[in-house]
């Protein structure tokens, strides 16, 4: 499977994968308590902060994104987390719906390839 890298290329390419009217905008976005994968709003103008795992996404990954929409409410009135990855497990379902966190599942791009067919290169 495809990198949390090659995902974020993706969503940059589709952002309606995540939802109409998506816009990111910073990939890798660093934030006082880490490193924000993708940051974007929404049709609505709210700050979406996007957590990818290019496998099924666990508790800890649920931890890093409650933690990244936490540190940017501080900011910023609305704020949205989406946890984007294949699958999930059961207990992280159940934190997410808890923390009022969302889900979308991605599959990451095949390696090799992006969303167009293209060859990927590193240089």
């Amino acid at each position: 499977t495809g990198s949390e890298a090659e995902m974020a290329e993706l969503i940059f390419e589709n952002p309606e994968l995540i939802e109409p009217g998506f816009k990111p905008l910073y990939r890798e976005k660093p934030i006082r308590h880490g490193i924000v994968d993708v940051l974007g709003v929404d049709r609505e103008g709210n700050i979406v902060v996007l957590e990818l795992k290019r496998r099924r996404a666990d508790l800890h990954a649920v931890s890093q994104l409650k933690r990244y929409v936490e540190t940017l409410k501080e900011e910023h009135e609305n704020v949205r987390g989406i946890l984007v990855a294949p699958s999930l497990t059961s207990g992280a379902k159940k934190l997410l719906e808890k923390e009022g966190l969302e889900f979308r599942k991605l599959e990451p791009p095949k390696r090799g390839k992006n969303s167009k067919g293209k060859q990927l290169r590193l240089f």
